[in-house]
């Protein structure tokens, strides 16, 4: 018994290590046994429907314990599984669809998590012991809980309404357009699980509680099966990389970096650029909210003046099923210096009002006529919080490489001067050349500008 507590109290260190490092946050290393939960297979899907032109899916759950300490199975409370879907096609990973968060009814213990189980069951999971429920079981609209109801930061749960409806009721729900394979020829996707619970999170070993797996589309029936390993642990973002240029082969130009904020928790966000050829980049992020319980309200990424913008977009995954939150679509503005989506409300106006919340993943891109460079795009919480704000570094259009280098000819200089006229004179502003006009860095081509070329020609 001794050497297989230690055993699993390795492997619980390593995990939790491992999921820190892709979330960027921090933990604790407990003196005390505490349970870990992670949702470690996908044993199947169920489909339902459709009704009109949505789909429903239900994810089955292989669940272990590689915690030292025996887990809450709470009827129709904890752990709770939210079920997500993802298409990744054309270079971009969207969410698809959501459903509502399968709640617990009673824990079987089994030996199949590689560790010991020590055989405790019903109302809680015992450690180093498997659970598992069939699509079918997890599809019971009953023990649906909508995610409104829970708290990924906290593990709080609150208390639904146990009511039933038609056949996609409360399911991961998905439009047929997006999985038909005729309009998503070459298209890869993924089903995700994100566990919510009352004691694995308070004990801060909830960074792991998310993992994905690959999966298929069937022609005509619309079925969803399983393909590969489930990547325990991980979120479906990581696939952007991961399965970028087809399966098992990573996108190279995809980047995944994490921000945390103070107390709010964490979030994830994948961007990559483009070369569209004729001068133009397509520019991509991804925002997905692990754990922030404020939710993320707004996003910006700077742009140097000249920087000439189309095609600008946005995506997110629709609620349904009675859950309170709605489902109108961010703004965007282009104004000089950056390019800006927000939620249609401020939670002063609407505290349910659209914005990226926990187990959730946001699409926002562009096209500009300027080659990527590295900067740092802005995330804002949707709630009031300090701060209300975070930066991370991005992929963004690259600024100006030479002050007052308006010739493009890698310095500063007299031969400078004619350009510099034609911009400052409200002449083709549009060129990459006239940012490097802008010496004062507001935006604007002013006297402020004039006056630090002159003194950086005399300087030279």
């Amino acid at each position: 018994m001794a050497s297989s507590k230690i055993r699993r109290t390795t492997i619980l260190e390593f995990a939790g290590l491992c999921a820190c490092i892709a979330l960027g946050v921090q933990s604790r290393v407990h003196a005390q046994p505490v349970p870990d939960i992670v949702y470690s297979d996908c044993t199947s899907v169920a489909h339902y429907g459709p009704i009109g032109t949505k789909h429903a899916y239900s994810l089955g759950s292989s669940t272990c314990n590689i915690g030292d300490a025996n887990a809450h199975w709470t009827s129709s409370g904890s752990p709770a599984l939210a079920m997500n879907m993802y298409r990744l096609k054309d270079g971009r990973l969207m969410q698809i669809g959501l459903g509502f968060c399968k709640t617990a009814c009673c824990a079987a213990a089994t030996n199949n998590c590689g560790l010991s189980c020590n055989s405790v069951g019903g109302q809680w999971l015992g450690a180093g012991c498997r659970d598992v429920y069939g699509a079918g079981y997890n599809a019971i609209q009953t023990k649906l809980a909508p995610r409104s109801s829970l708290n990924m930061l906290t593990g709080a749960f609150t208390s639904f309404p146990a009511t039933s409806g038609d056949a996609i009721f409360r399911r991961l729900q998905v439009e047929e357009a997006d999985l038909n394979p005729t309009l998503n020829s070459g298209a890869l996707y993924f089903i995700e699980g994100q566990y919510v619970t009352d004691d694995d999170i308070p004990a801060r070993k909830g960074d792991n509680n998310v993992s994905y797996r690959l999966a298929s589309i069937t022609a005509g029936t619309y079925a969803c099966n399983m393909l590969g390993s489930m990547i325990v642990g991980q979120p479906a973002i990581r696939a952007w990389r991961d399965h970028g240029l087809g399966v098992g082969i990573p996108d190279p130009s995809v980047t995944i970096t994490p921000l945390v904020f103070n107390s709010e928790g964490g979030i994830q966000v994948g961007h990559k650029a483009t070369n569209l050829g004729g001068g133009n980049w397509r520019y991509d992020y991804a925002i997905w909210n692990f754990n922030v319980s404020a939710g993320i309200g707004g996003f910006s990424i700077p742009l140097p003046l000249g920087t000439v913008v189309s095609g600008v977009g946005f995506h997110d995954v629709d609620y349904h099923s009675g859950e309170l939150y709605d489902n109108t679509d961010w703004t965007s503005t282009v104004i000089p210096g950056s390019i800006a989506w927000n939620s249609p409300q401020t939670y002063v106006q609407n505290a349910n009002s659209n914005a990226i919340r926990w187990g959730t993943m946001y699409n926002f891109w562009f096209v500009a006529n300027r080659p990527p460079s590295t900067g740092n795009g802005t995330v804002t919480l949707f709630k009031p919080h300090t701060p209300q704000s975070g930066q991370l570094a991005v992929t963004v259009p690259q600024p100006c490489q030479v002050a007052g280098d308006v010739s493009m000819s890698g310095s500063a200089s007299g031969a400078d001067v004619t350009r510099y006229i034609d911009c400052i004179s409200g002449g083709d502003t549009t060129g990459a050349d006239c940012d490097c006009a802008d010496l004062d860095n507001n935006h604007l081509l002013d006297a402020g500008d004039t006056e630090a070329f002159v003194n950086l020609l005399l300087a030279d």
